[in-house]
């Protein structure tokens, strides 16, 4: 696909939202769902929300953002966060993800952020730390820990994906049908 321009819409269905937790599983928080900013991503070239994006506050916040499987990898997370960071005007985000949730960890990587020395270890399930969008993160422990991580996150991304995410027929069937229903509109 070229091109495609996205826009953010104020709110995100709940529908939407669980259908994406359920596929993502356990990437995703719930948490977020009750998030300050909260606003459905869509496309120019569909009729269907392409994913969705929620900040906690303004200040330091955390972010949560998911795509639906046939848009990822397309730029459309850097577009979305630089719209939302125009609404929020943040300027640090707290930064968490789960262990095995690569591309996560990979954009905190690609936004110059890091991720606390150790964190991974003593949490067992997530790494958290921070990035400050436009800027580097000058605490170069942080970045040397982030750097460490991704690797064995790539491994744990890899292992869910054959494990868990490709056995879920229902749950992207769901999906399809629910995204097929704007189709009809």
């Amino acid at each position: 696909m070229k091109s495609q321009k996205i826009k953010l819409t104020e709110g995100i269905d709940r529908d939407f939202f669980n259908l994406l937790f359920n596929l993502y599983y356990p990437m995703l928080s719930k948490g977020h769902l009750k998030d300050r900013f909260q606003y459905t991503i869509k496309s120019d070239k569909r009729l269907f929300p392409i994913g969705f994006i929620s900040v906690t506050k303004k200040g330091n916040s955390f972010m949560q953002f998911a795509l639906i499987p046939e848009v990822r990898g397309q730029g459309i997370a850097i577009e979305a966060l630089k719209q939302i960071l125009k609404y929020t005007k943040t300027d640090k985000l707290g930064w968490s993800c789960n262990k095995a949730n690569y591309p996560s960890l990979k954009f905190l990587s690609n936004l110059e952020g890091g991720i606390f020395e150790g964190y991974g270890k003593v949490s067992g399930k997530n790494y958290e730390g921070f990035c400050r969008p436009g800027k580097k993160i000058t605490n170069k422990k942080m970045s040397k820990a982030l750097m460490e991580a991704l690797p064995k996150c790539k491994e744990k991304y890899s292992e869910w994906l054959k494990k868990d995410y490709l056995i879920r027929k229902k749950e992207l069937k769901d999906l399809n049908t629910y995204l097929s229903s704007f189709n009809k509109k």
